[in-house]
């Protein structure tokens, strides 16, 4: 088998204040219809293909000033529409990972794996997951057990 399947994986972590609200929140809920006041945890996970590629700290302070910036609604190119909803503090934890995930995709290659968890106090949250976009043809399938034995690896 030539291709690696498993590349290097970086992980950041950090925490940003956040202040949002559920506009339509149901009646059960209606307290979060009201503008409140999280602090956001943020785990990243994103594939590199060579030692220090990306260095973590760098891309630590990359992520904190774009969430910054899309929080007083200053706009890059490089992120999705949906993060108009962060900047109108209405964003869902699901949107807030989901704009993470897709700007570093875009902005450090859509081949790469990358994972954004994002956890309102550092309890509960949501988590999106960037798949690079392959298709099946053009990657060597991953060996089954089955196989394995019948090459004699085990």
């Amino acid at each position: 088998m030539n291709r690696r399947w498993v590349d290097t994986e970086i992980i950041v972590q950090f925490r940003a204040e956040y202040y949002h609200s559920w506009p339509e929140a149901p009646p059960k809920h209606a307290h979060l219809a009201s503008l409140h006041r999280h602090e956001l945890h943020f785990h990243v996970v994103m594939t590199q293909k060579s030692d220090r590629a990306i260095e973590f700290i760098e891309l630590k302070n990359e992520l904190i000033e774009v969430f910054n910036d899309l929080t007083q609604g200053i706009y890059r190119p490089e992120v999705p529409l949906q993060a108009t909803e962060i900047a109108l503090h209405h964003a869902s934890m699901e949107t807030i990972a989901y704009v993470l995930a897709e700007y570093l995709a875009t902005e450090y290659g859509k081949e790469r794996w990358i994972k954004v968890v994002a956890l309102e106090d550092g309890e509960n949250g949501a988590s999106y997951t960037h798949v690079p976009d392959l298709l099946r043809s053009e990657r060597e399938e991953l060996p089954t057990m089955e196989r394995l034995a019948s090459d004699g690896m085990f």
